[in-house]
């Protein structure tokens, strides 16, 4: 799955959590949003609406904060609106020529890979 797919998922599944209390981290450097960080049932809103906020983004605006996320250059959802973060993302999807969701698929893969 690619990103956008798996914040789909994670998005399904704490909609459909129900009657658990639990505690539901994304602290690791492979999840793309780690702000998703909260205790169920309570912050299961929140929760919801960070899914959202990137899905609710164009698709430019998803590649930018996916490969920016993927680089170590943004953090979190909030980053893509820092001007300097944006630019020095921006700068690496064009030196690498990335024009698509898909090409930006290939490149998170390479990423990934690195990481395992």
């Amino acid at each position: 799955m690619n990103d956008v797919e798996v914040v789909r998922e994670i998005k399904l599944l704490i909609e459909n959590l129900e009657g658990i209390t639990s505690y539901i981290v994304s602290d690791h450097i492979l999840n793309l949003l780690p702000e998703i960080e909260g205790k169920l049932p309570e912050d299961k809103s929140n929760l919801i609406e960070i899914c959202d906020q990137f899905l609710s983004l164009s698709e430019q605006e998803q590649l930018i904060f996916i490969i920016g996320r993927r680089t170590g250059i943004m953090a979190e959802l909030k980053d893509l609106y820092n001007p300097e973060l944006r630019a020095r993302t921006e700068t690496i999807i064009s030196r690498l020529g990335i024009k698509t969701p898909k090409e930006a698929q290939e490149v998170v893969q390479k990423i990934v890979e690195n990481f395992i």
